[in-house]
């Protein structure tokens, strides 16, 4: 008897090293027509994946395994779309690539984990195109683009997201939304972005985030804010060019530590405030103050039309420490175009009075034009 259960046992396994299992360097070549979600699901974790040129037509979220690469044809030729309250590409494995697809139809086209990279694709006719979360991922030269409220949508600490264009998102005006938003993000890269045409604010922070880096991207006719940085902490804003947004070019809120330096700003006549620094007061959940702190503007090219606005506002609460130096202005005039909080009063003052009575941009220069 103990001979038998030997030999089957060995039969048993002979049967089951017979069998075809993917394995970490494996390719598989996907075919129009299968059920990718399920080929996914059964292939081994590092296998890599080639779509073919096509439409899929999913009924559950593609979840990759740790190290799987998901690579398209080309955004707009290999398509990925989906129905109902879903990922179309998601799940919580890390060190996943995806590339060269589209995404449509889910709530979120693409919601990368720790360490994905996402490279070369398009999110559009999702309600997010992209929402990050996780850590360390990395987002470039990818289009999201006419989605019914973000664009994009990140969390997490040590994310990058560089050389992308976000355009037209928020088609459904019912949801506050904007172009891309971050929250409870630490050590964000945003970097040479093309960000333009959203409906809502064109970059925005919000909700503690720390560390961040929004540099070298271009921000234009947005309906609200070009760049908004609102009770966050800690953030560069440089080389940017921002016009043409419906809200500030620059508008910082209840935030600390920023820095706004060599940008070339300006807004449309429509909107009187080009670049804010804003306290209001605000309090977290557990009655900290947001201060209006530590917020320094230098080097910036700003241009002013009518009786627009540069400077220091405040409504309630702690603001101080805050500095502008170094800009350089083209104005109509050398009137009361900029704001400044004394400590008691929130006064308008002139070109002189700015720099006298208030002491900022003491280096700073004023051409009429």
């Amino acid at each position: 008897m103990r001979g038998k259960l030997v030999w089957a046992t060995l039969g048993f396994l002979a049967v089951v090293l017979a069998m075809p299992v993917a394995q970490a360097t494996d390719t598989v070549q996907v075919r129009l027509g299968d059920d990718l979600a399920a080929l996914v699901l059964s292939s081994a974790p590092g296998t890599t994946f080639l779509l073919p040129e096509g439409r899929f037509s999913i009924a559950r979220t593609v979840a990759p395994l740790d190290g799987d690469r998901l690579i398209g044809a080309g955004a707009g030729l290999t398509v990925i779309s989906g129905g109902g309250a879903m990922d179309c590409i998601g799940g919580s494995s890390s060190g996943v690539e995806v590339a060269g697809l589209t995404t449509t139809g889910c709530v979120n086209g693409i919601r990368p984990r720790t360490r994905w990279n996402v490279h070369e694709v398009e999110a559009t006719g999702n309600q997010i195109g992209i929402r990050i979360s996780g850590d360390n991922v990395t987002l470039t030269s990818s289009a999201l683009h006419d989605n019914t409220r973000y664009g994009l949508v990140a969390s997490g600490v040590g994310n990058r997201i560089v050389g992308n264009d976000m355009a037209h998102n928020r088609t459904d005006t019912t949801y506050n939304a904007s172009g891309s938003k971050w929250v409870h993000s630490t050590d964000t890269l945003i970097q040479g972005n093309f960000v333009h045409d959203n409906y809502g604010n064109g970059i925005w922070l919000d909700e503690e985030s720390r560390g961040s880096i929004i540099d070298g991207n271009t921000v234009v006719n947005n309906a609200d804010d070009g760049i908004r940085v609102e009770i966050s902490s800690d953030t560069r804003i440089t080389n940017n060019h921002v016009e043409g947004n419906g809200g500030s070019a620059i508008d910082v809120v209840n935030s600390r530590g920023t820095l706004v330096q060599v940008n070339t700003v300006s807004s449309p006549s429509s909107q009187p405030i080009v670049v804010r620094f804003l306290g209001n007061g605000r309090m977290s959940a557990s009655r900290v103050e947001y201060t209006n702190t530590d917020n320094h503007a230098y080097s910036n090219a700003i241009r002013l039309v009518g009786t627009q606005l540069v400077g220091v506002f405040r409504t309630a609460g702690t603001t101080g420490g805050n500095s502008f130096d170094l800009n350089s202005y083209t104005a109509p005039d050398a009137g009361r175009h900029w704001k400044w909080w004394t400590g008691s009063a929130n006064v308008k003052a002139d070109w002189t009075g700015w720099r006298g009575a208030c002491s900022q941009d003491s280096s700073g220069s004023l051409t009429f034009g």
